[in-house]
C-alpha cells in the first residue's frame, strides 16, 4: 500500500483501527464514492450515496493489501443509528 507505515497519514491510521474493529467482530458497512479524480493524493470525494450502503462480509488478503468483501445493498436507513 502507499500509505503503510506512513504516521502523519490520518487516514491510514483510521482505516487501521477499522479493520482491527471488524476482525474483533464489529459489523461494516460501506458508503459507496464518487471521485473526482483516480488519482492519489489529489484524490477528493465529489459525491456518495446517501440512500444505500454495502453490507460486508469476511477480510480477505489480495495483493499485499487486505480487502473485505461486498455484499448486498440495503437502504441507509436500515443501518442508521437511532436517537
Amino acid at each position: 500500500s502507499a500509505f503503510v507505515d506512513d504516521q502523519s497519514n490520518l487516514g491510514y491510521q483510521e482505516r487501521i483501527r477499522h479493520v482491527d474493529l471488524v476482525r474483533a467482530g464489529a459489523k461494516c458497512y460501506i458508503v459507496m464514492v464518487e471521485a473526482d479524480s483516480a488519482k492519489l493524493p489529489e484524490r477528493i470525494i465529489k459525491s456518495y450515496n446517501s440512500d444505500e450502503v454495502f453490507t460486508t462480509g469476511s477480510l480477505r488478503e489480495h495483493d499485499g493489501g487486505e480487502w473485505i468483501e461486498l455484499l448486498q445493498r440495503v437502504p441507509a436507513s436500515q443501518v442508521r443509528k437511532k436517537p
